[in-house]
């Protein structure tokens, strides 16, 4: 099952750890080496910035003077992310703001640009409008991926605009935006000939920030099929109308919605998407589906949060197991004459349905009549429910 591989985090540290390795096989490797560590840059906090900032400032003089290209060791960098923990009602944000826009002047090159910063407990506030400036001046036709959690995004406005200014973009995450329920301002088309991934909303860890619709951009992006020629997946929530499907739908390769709402305007957009493949949803006692698709062969049924959820068993077998029931049942109604696999991720809210066996090995019986797999979140067959605990007691024994 397709999953968050398409926004592709770092694999845990590995690929430094392995450079960091190799530079102490010797003092020429590490010379050679050291630019490399310098691929990938975490700032999480304002030393963490200075410093990065100084050391990038510097080489940048240092290659002048030795009659180099100028650029220094921040041309190395292909991806940032920043953590930090602010606000910009903190009296230093005018201070970090511009040693953001410094860091971003040694850095050319980037193709990955992640925005964690803020703690997730408050309103979101606003990128501020230079540094945006900055990512299209410095690194607009290099920026492969743009990524905002829901302490700090961009107004409408801004994301039009660096829209504009990064035309070799491959994926666009974003989960809210600053001043919700204002409009998209006027402006020429907006095309995106490389957006291969555009994930709107998701995860669903922000209900209260989150726009009402998304079709103020959507729209904007419909006017033409030709501005998004290259889309495969989208990811979205709140779930919107079949207006974008019309125009994009024949595209898409993959959908996910995490939306706690009915989904009204589903079945219709599945009609859109002839060629979709994978389509993961949450469980939802009101959900429908289209009466057939030709081209689905994966389905995935994703836990609504996948923060820990404990509740008493009338109120989980009620808002949980029905819900999970239900959609099931609605999913045999369907025609999927290329369907292979249902993946159930039971995290989260849908963790503790292994202690429901009976209901599992019932589905598993029934999936498998159609030759599709029926399995959890490891990839294992549901032939054989073993909870967590269960599993763990078992190693013991052993």
């Amino acid at each position: 099952m397709p999953n968050e591989a398409l926004y592709p985090e770092t694999d845990n540290g590995q690929h430094e750890k392995i450079l960091l390795r190799l530079t102490t096989v010797c003092r020429a490797w590490k010379e050679e080496l050291s630019d490399l560590l310098c691929e990938y840059v975490v700032v999480y906090g304002r030393r963490d910035l200075s410093t990065v900032v100084e050391r990038f400032e510097a080489s940048k003089e240092v290659s002048l003077a030795s009659n180099g290209n100028g650029l220094g060791i921040g041309a190395w960098v292909k991806r940032i992310d920043f953590r930090m923990h602010r606000q910009d009602k903190d009296p230093p944000c005018k201070e970090i703001t511009a040693e953001i826009i410094r860091l971003l002047q040694c850095t050319p090159n980037l193709e990955v640009y992640v925005n964690s910063n803020g703690r997730n407990t408050r309103a979101p506030c606003r990128t501020h409008p230079t540094v945006i400036e900055t990512l299209i001046s410095c690194c607009g036709n290099s920026l492969k991926r743009l990524d905002w959690n829901f302490s700090e995004c961009p107004s409408w406005a801004d994301l039009a605009h660096l829209l504009r200014g990064t035309p070799n973009l491959e994926a666009l995450r974003i989960i809210t935006v600053y001043g919700q329920s204002l409009p998209l301002a006027d402006a020429s088309l907006i095309t995106l000939k490389s957006l291969k991934n555009l994930s709107l909303g998701m995860p669903y860890n922000a209900p209260p920030y989150l726009p009402h619709s998304w079709d103020p951009l959507l729209s904007y992006l419909s006017i033409s099929s030709d501005q998004l020629p290259c889309l495969e997946r989208l990811d979205i929530n709140p779930f919107p109308t079949d207006a974008f499907f019309a125009v994009h739908g024949y595209k898409l390769r993959i959908l996910r919605t995490n939306s706690a709402d009915t989904l009204p305007y589903l079945p219709a957009s599945l009609d859109l998407c002839p060629n979709l493949q994978s389509l993961v949803f949450p469980p939802n006692l009101d959900i429908c589906f289209s009466e057939t698709h030709p081209s689905i062969e994966r389905i995935g049924i994703f836990p609504l949060v996948e923060y820990p959820v404990t509740a008493p068993d009338r109120i989980y077998e009620a808002h949980v197991v029905a819900p999970l029931e239900e959609c099931l049942i609605m999913l045999e109604q369907m025609i999927l004459p290329k369907l292979k696999l249902v993946k159930l991720r039971n995290v989260g809210s849908l963790a503790n349905v292994v202690d429901h066996p009976l209901l599992l090995q019932f589905w598993w019986r029934r999936w498998n009549i159609r030759g599709a797999r029926f399995e959890d979140k490891m990839g294992k067959s549901f032939e054989k429910v073993v909870s967590d605990d269960d599993a763990l007691l078992d190693l013991v024994r052993e």
